[in-house]
């Protein structure tokens, strides 16, 4: 998008044109009129415009610096083109010309904008106060001053209208480029969700093809522990492989939405083990993947800690999973069962189980806080940051 800066250079080039036509027509005007050697300033003026343009187009020149230098030379040449040829010639029209495209750049400070003004109001003042009702150097008859006066007065007008449809115009061909570059913009971007949606979802289905790999190998051996070991690996790879469903599935593919996850392990828990009750108690949040990942991994192994060990003399068996938002980004996550509880010597850090290590191990590298206690059952809640440390 182009800056004000930028629009108001644009600005500058059709005022450098339209001065540099005026200086012509004044010229002329001068000759006409006999005004001999004041034709220098004009020719002079006229020079010094054109040399602005290319300087200004290459980018040599700023554009504030140009507009400066621009405004010093129209004071100049309105002075003295005043002066030689009489207040009522109308030369002191081109004066409101500066403010005007000064104003065009919206990024100048309340000070210079004050101070710039101010100094064109004392200029026009001043010309005004030494100048009204005081006939020129050069003696020019009133029927000429008046035919100046109109074309000076139609003139200002006519810059002011073509300065204003070029700036319109720039306006309008960069509102067009810039909407075309945002509709380039957004195509790709779409074009990027739909592939990473498609990676998420051939990740997806790579798991559920291991899972399935799982499976037929543990239907294949006879050692129960050998079975118990496979059948815990596809608990896990489908604990990740639901994450990347979600990723899928949602409008946002960098985050999860981490109460559906619950409720869909949840579900399928509920098809496996029908006789235990499940509860889920969690508002709507959003994780990233960095750490949804890790956190459902743990969530699996709890739960599954749960189905080993809390509910063998348990009538009705509970298991509730709650997940508060305690601050900005910062959630506290626990899980508890109705069983017998920890054993008084139970520590996660002193468990040797391949479990009790992927949960240390996921904890840790969330940066979370684990504790873990006996409350009608046991329980253990997680406090962890929405953004874990890797990010």
């Amino acid at each position: 998008m182009p800056t004000s800066q930028e629009r108001f250079k644009f600005a500058l080039f059709p005022a450098i044109l339209m001065g540099f036509v005026t200086n012509v027509y004044i010229s002329v005007v001068i000759y006409f009129v006999g005004g001999g050697v004041l034709i220098l300033s004009p020719i002079i003026s006229s020079i010094l415009f054109l040399g602005f343009w290319p300087a200004l187009k290459k980018g040599l020149l700023n554009p504030n610096i140009v507009f400066y230098s621009l405004s010093l030379i129209v004071c100049a040449e309105v002075a003295i083109h005043t002066i030689h040829l009489g207040w009522e010639t109308g030369f002191y029209y081109y004066i409101f010309l500066l403010p005007l495209v000064f104003l065009l750049n919206s990024k100048w400070k309340v000070g210079v904008i004050i101070v710039f003004n101010v100094i064109m109001l004392a200029f026009g003042i001043l010309l005004w106060y030494f100048q009204s009702g005081v006939d020129g150097i050069i003696d020019v008859a009133v029927d000429v001053q008046e035919i100046l006066e109109f074309i000076n007065l139609s003139g200002t007008a006519s810059i002011v209208v073509v300065i204003m449809l070029y700036f319109s115009r720039a306006l309008h061909l960069k509102d067009d480029e810039l909407e075309s570059q945002n509709e380039e913009i957004s195509a790709q971007n779409e074009h990027k969700q739909i592939l990473l949606k498609e990676v998420h979802h051939r990740v997806k289905n790579n798991l559920q093809i291991i899972t399935s790999l799982l499976s037929l190998q543990s239907r294949t051996v006879e050692d129960e522990e050998i079975v118990n070991v496979l059948e815990e690996s596809k608990r896990r790879v489908e604990a990740i492989a639901l994450i990347h469903q979600k990723l899928y599935q949602d409008e946002d593919i960098t985050q999860v939405s981490f109460k559906s996850y619950l409720e869909e392990v949840v579900a399928s828990q509920k098809l496996i083990n029908p006789t235990i009750k499940y509860v889920v108690n969690s508002p709507e949040v959003n994780l990233p993947l960095d750490t949804a990942i890790p956190l459902g991994l743990v969530v699996s192994e709890l739960i599954s800690n749960s189905l080993k060990h809390a509910f063998s003399n348990v009538a009705e068996p509970l298991l509730t999973i709650d997940l508060d938002k305690i601050a900005e980004e910062k959630y506290v996550l626990s899980i508890q069962d109705n069983g017998p509880g920890f054993p008084e010597t139970f520590s996660f850090e002193n468990e040797t189980g391949l479990g009790s290590e992927i949960i240390n191990a996921l904890t840790g590298q969330l940066n979370s806080q684990v504790e873990y206690k006996n409350s009608n059952g046991a329980k253990v809640i997680i406090r962890f940051n929405e953004k874990s440390p890797i990010q």
